[in-house]
């Protein structure tokens, strides 16, 4: 998984995610991520954490209202991520 991010130097190969490296914008905005070990920001919300990192990749506010409806965590957007279910995260 770090490879395909381009966190990693690959000594051969390309690593592609639909046919591009992940460092493209357009690539950056379909796929998501979080690595173990970087962790939530403490206290956040889901809704919160979720508008970090749709401001960092420049995702809008309503995207991240579908999205959190996509996946039924409406309900729980205001609720500390490290509150929720790790099947929640």
């Amino acid at each position: 998984m770090r490879g395909l991010l381009g966190l990693l130097e690959s000594d051969a190969g390309d690593a592609l995610i639909f046919g591009s490296p992940f460092s493209t914008r357009r690539e950056r905005n379909i796929v998501g991520t979080s690595i173990d070990g970087i962790g939530f920001t403490p206290g956040a919300t889901a809704r919160r954490e979720l508008m970090m990192w749709a401001h960092a990749h420049d995702v809008s506010r309503e995207r991240v209202d579908s999205v959190l409806d996509q996946v039924s965590l409406t309900d729980a957007q205001n609720r500390s991520v490290q509150k929720l279910s790790q099947g929640m995260k």
